[in-house]
C-alpha cells in the first residue's frame, strides 16, 4: 500500500519483483493450499461426504472461485449439496 513513506511507484516494483519461477510458484502453492484446506473445512463443517473433497470436486470449485465470490461459491456448493 502507498503511504507517504512507501511511494505507489515502490509498492508496484515490490509487488512485481515476483516474477522469479520459485516465487511464483511457492505462492500458487500457498493458494492452493489455502483453498484445500477451506474446501475440505466447508465440506466437514456442512456434513458433506465426511468431509472429503474428490479431485473433481476440488477443480470444479476452484475453477469457480476464479469467476465468482468465495460467499457465492459457498452458497453453489451448499445448493450442490441440497442444503440450500
Amino acid at each position: 500500500t502507498a503511504t507517504d513513506k512507501q511511494p505507489a511507484a515502490n509498492t508496484i516494483a515490490q509487488t512485481q519483483a515476483v516474477t522469479d519461477a520459485t516465487t511464483s510458484g511457492a505462492i500458487a502453492n500457498q493458494q492452493k493450499r489455502t483453498v484445500d484446506n477451506w474446501l475440505t473445512d466447508l465440506y466437514s463443517d456442512l456434513g458433506i461426504n465426511d468431509g472429503v473433497v474428490d479431485q473433481g470436486g476440488r477443480d470444479y470449485w476452484t475453477s469457480q472461485l476464479g469467476n465468482k465470490s468465495k460467499a457465492e461459491v459457498e452458497r453453489d456448493i451448499k445448493y450442490a449439496a441440497g442444503l440450500g
